[in-house]
């Protein structure tokens, strides 16, 4: 039988519609199913596991407010401040700006445009140094010029951003989680599978499936999904041998599933018959007699 891949187990136990296909192939195989119900598990240890996260106190918020408030008042006089408070000349602060009812300033010094000029005088606008001294002068007008802005803060991260942080690392671990549930039982291998039906003398109706799996750790482990029958008292899974006298435990199902480790060193080839029995809280940890559900290993 072809399993469903890790992507489709993964989208079942997260709660996600996986498909008509899919739901129909859970519904008949145990293996996938207990694939479902671990996975499901590990995501719901994983969400209820997260870091619990403390509200933050009053005496945080004040501090946000007051630096909020002061950021605010900063910015604030910076707009109002009048604009040739920065510095360049009563227009503004540009050089070489022309005021209403002002001369535009002349195209040419004085000096070149007059008599006695001297070939290849230089065409600069009037008042701005040429070479190196103007080069300064132009530094120097760039500091007077920033001089008057507000210098701006670095933002720190508030508590929405904490708790936002905190969100994505709580569902990074339930996604790490999920993904290493899956390739911690991929590449297994099923050994051996039994269909369970009702034991006659129980006059149960129930049903169910068991698949033998080798995890890639060399581990055994028995896989078991039943349902449609009813139990007194809790049911317990056992292994028989074929002289139908000897036998060991496994453990419980819980909610109809569970995946058991099978004891190292047993002979799975002689305790070839898996049993359900209804066992009552009497403290007695041997079988009750009571079978309801039996099957055959075939491998």
């Amino acid at each position: 039988m072809k399993h469903l891949d890790g992507d489709t187990v993964a989208l079942a136990a997260l709660g996600e519609d996986v498909g008509d296909a899919a739901r129909a192939h859970l519904d008949g195989c145990a293996h996938c199913r207990a694939e479902v119900v671990d996975l499901a598990a590990l995501a719901d240890a994983a969400r209820t596991s997260g870091p619990e996260l403390e509200p933050p106190s009053d005496a945080v918020w004040s501090g946000i407010r007051s630096r909020i408030d002061a950021r605010t008042d900063t910015e604030t006089g910076a707009a109002s401040a009048p604009a040739g408070a920065s510095g360049g000349g009563a227009a503004g602060g540009v050089p070489g700006a022309v005021q209403d009812g002002a001369s535009p300033a002349p195209e040419r010094d004085s000096a070149a445009s007059g008599p006695g000029a001297r070939p290849g005088a230089s065409n600069r606008p009037a008042g701005r140094p040429g070479g190196r001294a103007g080069r300064r002068a132009g530094r120097d007008e760039a500091a007077r010029s920033g001089a008057g802005s507000a210098p701006r803060r670095r933002r720190r991260p508030g508590a929405r951003t904490w708790s936002f942080v905190a969100g994505a690392v709580v569902a990074a671990l339930v996604v790490l989680g999920v993904a290493w549930g899956i390739s911690a039982r991929s590449g297994g291998q099923v050994l051996a599978t039994a269909n369970l039906a009702p034991v006659a003398a129980s006059g149960g109706t129930g049903s169910g499936s068991a698949e033998l799996e080798r995890t890639a750790n060399g581990i055994e482990e028995l896989r078991l999904q039943v349902g449609g029958d009813r139990v007194r008292g809790y049911p317990e899974v056992w292994l028989i041998a074929k002289d139908g006298r000897r036998m060991v435990s496994l453990g419980t199902l819980h909610d109809g599933s569970a995946v058991l480790p099978v004891p190292a060193g047993l002979d799975v080839h002689d305790y070839a018959t898996v049993d359900v029995s209804d066992e009552p809280f009497d403290g007695n940890p041997a079988h009750s007699g009571d079978s309801v559900l039996r099957g055959s290993l075939t491998f």
